[in-house]
Order: structure tokens, then sequence, then C-alpha cells
């Protein structure tokens, strides 16, 4: 899931600051859990890839191996998701780069 955080989050060696937009597999699972019960972070809804400028191609494309939304195009294993879709590596990383770069503010720091 995509979070946007509430409140800066310590994230052992970097800070998460507050209205960053991250991936939940950054703190895992269960630290996510916390955090939304405690409303340090909350879920970002995002939008069909369709949407997308210039991605009704992909959007098409993804659709066939279950993927509609951002969330789930981030989400999706890149690895996988190559070979499913007949893809390279570096070609479904880099629509994950710039579909990030849209939706998730990485405005991170180190700690210390």
């Amino acid at each position: 899931m995509l979070y946007r955080a509430l409140a800066d989050l310590d994230a052992g060696k970097r800070v998460i600051r507050k209205g960053c937009v991250f991936l939940g597999k950054e703190l895992g699972e269960s630290v996510c859990d916390a955090l939304l019960q405690r409303g340090r972070i909350a879920v970002v809804s995002t939008p069909p890839l369709i949407v997308l400028p210039n991605w009704t191609i992909r959007a098409e494309l993804l659709r066939t191996v279950g993927i509609v939304t951002v969330e789930q195009f981030l989400e999706f294993d890149t690895d996988e998701l190559a070979k499913a879709i007949e893809r390279t590596l570096e070609k479904v990383n880099e629509w994950k780069k710039e579909v990030k770069a849209q939706f998730v503010i990485d405005n991170r720091r180190r700690s210390g």
C-alpha cells in the first residue's frame, strides 16, 4: 500500500518526513498497521493507471495480468511482472520510476 506520513517517522537510518508518500513495504506490514492505529500515517488512494498521461497502452497491457491501479503496479514484484508481460526488467523499472516520480514524494533525510 501507499501511505502518507502524518508526522515525521523514524525509520532506522532514515526519517520519513511529514507529508511524504511512501510504499508500506519500506516499513513492513506490522509497523504500518501500528502507525495507522496511532494516526501517524494514512492510506493513499491511487488512480487507475489508464488515467495517467501517455499510459493507455501500458495500462491495457498491465490489465492483462490483473494490474489496474498505481498501487498494484508499484507493489507487484518487478521480476515477475517483466516475465508476465514479456518486457525487460529494465523497462519495467523505468516505468515504475516514472510512476513513482508522480506519486511517491521522497523527502526523507538521513537521521543523525
